[in-house]
């Protein structure tokens, strides 16, 4: 019996389409309609895009708020309404004077938890509108403040009027808010000009593969990720059949004493995903499940 393909794709997006036309063009190489990222890069990034294939698309949500690391290319000198180098820009300002000690003490100020102003170019809603919609309209509102933990910033390059840094931050970070800050502090102002994601949670720059690549191997199925792999912090826990065949048919089977209970877990037969279940009474109970009890036979 033929089954649904289910796992992940570790996409290296390149600048310029957005993360939806990636993938437009991973259903067509793959034939797979079913497909979904794990958080949107803005069309001027690239980089790790994962891509969730078939019923995986039900294990984005715990994926969502993994920590990202980017490489940044940020603009001294001048302001842009969208906080990169695709909005409207303002006039050049004079950054001679700007030193590499205070860049690194700037950098150092917004390393930590921090209050960040969500850009009015966004996806963020207000009043059901998107923010960017309402900015197009000439509506003018007050974006909301966001906390977000930024673990390191560390300066790589600085060669006027450009710095490049790495970023080590929370989910939902704005690394265009981020630009914008820098050059506010430094009373010059700033955009941000490159971006790219080099992890995403355990998705790793180094093994993406962009959409071409995917294309021209012929067989796009050799770099699917198994659904079990991003979760490495999760317990695993292996069932025999009559468990296996009642988690899959919404069922509850007991928690066994060697068995540790005190979050979710990945529901394995066979090393094979099933399920995802949660600790309730002592009973192991399906919250999401992955196949029907009848397939368990045929692998």
């Amino acid at each position: 019996m033929k089954q649904e393909v289910l796992g992940f794709l570790n996409v290296d997006k390149p600048s310029g389409p957005t993360s939806h036309d990636v993938i437009q063009q991973l259903r067509q190489i793959t034939g797979i309609q079913k497909m979904g990222h794990t958080g949107t890069l803005d069309p001027l990034a690239s980089g790790v895009l994962p891509i969730c294939v078939g019923k995986a698309t039900r294990l984005s949500e715990y994926l969502t708020g993994s920590d990202k690391r980017y490489l940044a290319t940020i603009q001294l000198g001048q302001r842009s309404s969208t906080y990169d180098a695709e909005g409207q820009l303002s006039p050049v300002s004079d950054i001679s004077n700007i030193q590499e000690r205070e860049l690194l003490s700037t950098l150092a100020q917004l390393t930590g938890e921090i209050q960040q102003t969500v850009p009015v170019y966004s996806a963020v809603k207000r009043d059901g509108k998107k923010l960017y919609q309402l900015a197009r309209a000439g509506i003018q509102v007050s974006p909301p403040m966001r906390k977000v933990f930024i673990q390191e910033l560390k300066l790589k390059r600085w060669c006027k009027p450009q710095l490049e840094v790495e970023v080590h931050c929370s989910s939902g970070t704005y690394i265009r808010s981020l630009a914008h800050d820098v050059g506010e502090r430094l009373g010059v102002g700033a955009h941000l000009s490159a971006l790219k994601r080099i992890a995403s949670g355990p998705f790793q720059l180094c093994h993406a593969r962009s959409t071409a690549e995917l294309a021209a191997s012929g067989n796009w199925k050799r770099h699917l990720l198994d659904p079990v792999w991003p979760f490495q912090s999760w317990s695993k826990i292996s069932f025999h059949l009559e468990e296996a065949t009642a988690l899959c048919q919404g069922k509850t089977t007991p928690i066994h004493e060697t068995e540790t209970a005190e979050k979710l877990a990945l529901a394995l037969y066979r090393d094979r995903l099933i399920a995802v279940v949660q600790a309730v009474a002592g009973a192991w109970q399906p919250i999401k499940v992955f196949r029907a009890a009848h397939q368990l036979e045929h692998g």
